[in-house]
Formats: structure tokens, C-alpha cells, sequence
């Protein structure tokens, strides 16, 4: 049985790129507004590397702030 293979997503927005790379002139954006916004983000300087090593607590912090975010982000139960 052949693997399915992954279908690409912008990653400004996440849209699946459908078709083949040859349709994709904005890779790895969908759209040549996506492309603006990632330099944008690159001038606001939003990307950014952390200034040194990052102590246990700091990561377990992170952790709980992201899964806080995602239990917020999904719908309901009952």
C-alpha cells in the first residue's frame, strides 16, 4: 500500500496548497499577501531566539501556558 502523501500548508495561514510545486510560485506561502506578512514579522522583529538556556521551570512554564491556550481554543464538552 503507497503512503498518502502530506498536502503543504502556508505557513502564515495554513491553507492547504493543493495541486503540485509547479503551482506553488509562492512557496512556502499561499499568496504574495502571506508572503508580506511573514516579512512583516521579520521587520517587528516577532521572530525571535531565545537569549540563553532555558531553566526547568521556565519550560514547565511554557507547557502550562500552551495547553491552557489550546484547552481554550477547543469547543465545549456537554
Amino acid at each position: 500500500m503507497a503512503a498518502k502523501a502530506k498536502v503543504p500548508s502556508c505557513i502564515v495561514c495554513s491553507k492547504q496548497l493543493a495541486g503540485g510545486p509547479s503551482e506553488w510560485p509562492q512557496f512556502p506561502f499561499c499568496s504574495q499577501r502571506c508572503k508580506l506578512v511573514d516579512l512583516g514579522r521579520w521587520f517587528e522583529e516577532s521572530y525571535t531566539l531565545p537569549a540563553g538556556p532555558r531553566t526547568a521551570q521556565e519550560i514547565v512554564e511554557e507547557i502550562e501556558e500552551l495547553e491552557a491556550k489550546r484547552l481554550e481554543q477547543e469547543p465545549g464538552e456537554g
